[in-house]
């Protein structure tokens, strides 16, 4: 099914799509962030991001491990979600101050 709708969408055959493809669907989503969205580190370390943008996160859930440059045997400390959203951007694998912002995240905007 997939591929005749590929030909049909590239006008190799003729007939209709059975189901619209990727770019057919309209699949748009307003989001909002606040200030307060923005979620940041703990301590000075490497951040690990264990979620992806676009991502829906539950209030809670793990979005990355910080792993503290201060000492060999101390512990990663879980960075988690505020409250449930999505996540708009996050670092990758980046060496973090203090405060820094690792990650923003927001929720669908209420109309």
């Amino acid at each position: 099914m997939r591929l005749r709708n590929g030909l049909i969408t590239l006008g190799l055959i003729k007939g209709t799509v059975d189901i619209p493809t990727y770019r057919q669907q309209k699949l748009s989503q307003t989001l909002e962030t606040l200030l307060s969205d923005k979620v940041t580190s703990p301590d000075i370390g490497i951040f690990e991001p264990r979620c992806s943008v676009l991502q829906k996160v539950q209030q809670g859930d793990i979005i990355g491990k910080l792993h503290p440059m201060d000492s060999v045997s101390a512990q990663s400390i879980d960075i988690c979600a505020p409250s449930t959203s999505i996540v708009c951007t996050i670092k990758s694998g980046a060496h973090v101050s203090v405060n820094e912002e690792v990650a923003i995240i927001a929720r669908p905007l209420k109309r």
